[in-house]
């Protein structure tokens, strides 16, 4: 059989301190920016009478990292709102627990430190960011998560969760940006001047950046955007001839080739 617990969640707001105590539980720690490699730590707070009291039967505390997108379609009358929900970083350390002879002989009010690394390799991590608009939204977010767990399936488990921001930025000196390797994307786009029987248009577009983990602060990052228009062949005898060019430029937005 699978127990079905409840949960009553907390968002503290960012910024250096202590949220507000929960069931005899509080967190503190630093909410500053992170980024790659970062040192996240701080402390819990417990007061195990009180916890002992509110049916606190064990306390955690996790370090998250979560994707949630949203997409909402219209099908003539009727809305539907598909949502997805990615957990990309967990870990998660085990603070107090009752009946524990090491943690529940504690009385009264303790604190228990704890520390998180962020991984360093930054590529596999998006950067904060949060996106919503009445179609469409989005957020990749970072959060320590204490959980105070109950043992009565009826009582409210306890959520702390306290959101940081992180960037995967690098702080150290800028590197000589002529001699650094590069990255490249392409894209092609064909288009038609007509519906049958017509030749062919083409733009290409390349968008050339560093290709680095990770981009300094501060810094202008050089990058080279390059767009190619191809018409049909012209025949050879009015290869020379200005007017025969009867194809007009394409007209194409850049948004229509990169997504960003």
């Amino acid at each position: 059989m699978q127990r079905i617990g409840l949960s009553r969640s907390y968002i503290t707001s960012t910024g250096p301190g202590r949220s507000g105590e929960q069931d005899g539980i509080t967190l503190e720690y630093n909410r500053t920016l992170k980024k790659p490699g970062s040192r996240v730590s701080g402390s819990v707070g417990l007061d195990s009478g009180i916890a002992s009291q509110k049916g606190v039967e064990e306390v955690t505390v996790g370090l998250i990292g979560i994707i949630k997108t949203h997409v909402v379609i219209q099908r003539g009358e009727a809305t539907a709102t598909y949502r997805s929900r990615h957990i990309f970083l967990e870990e998660s350390l085990s603070l107090w627990r009752r009946g524990d002879n090491s943690t529940s002989s504690l009385d009264g009010w303790c604190e228990f430190p704890f520390a998180f690394t962020i991984p360093s390799n930054a590529a596999n991590l998006p950067p904060s960011y949060t996106l919503h608009t009445s179609r469409i939204g989005g957020s990749a977010q970072y959060f320590i998560k204490v959980t105070g767990r109950k043992a009565a399936w009826y009582k409210f488990n306890v959520r702390i969760y306290s959101p940081f921001p992180f960037l995967p930025f690098d702080d150290n000196p800028p590197p000589a940006w002529d001699i650094a390797r590069t990255h490249t994307v392409t894209r092609e786009v064909s288009m038609r001047k007509g519906i049958l029987f017509r030749g062919h248009a083409k733009v290409e577009a390349e968008l050339t950046t560093p290709d680095l983990p990770s981009l300094p602060l501060f810094q202008d990052i050089p990058m080279t955007f390059c767009v190619r228009t191809f018409s049909k062949p012209l025949p050879a005898s009015a290869a020379l001839d200005v007017s025969t060019f009867s194809r007009q430029r394409p007209q194409i937005r850049s948004s229509s080739l990169f997504s960003v």
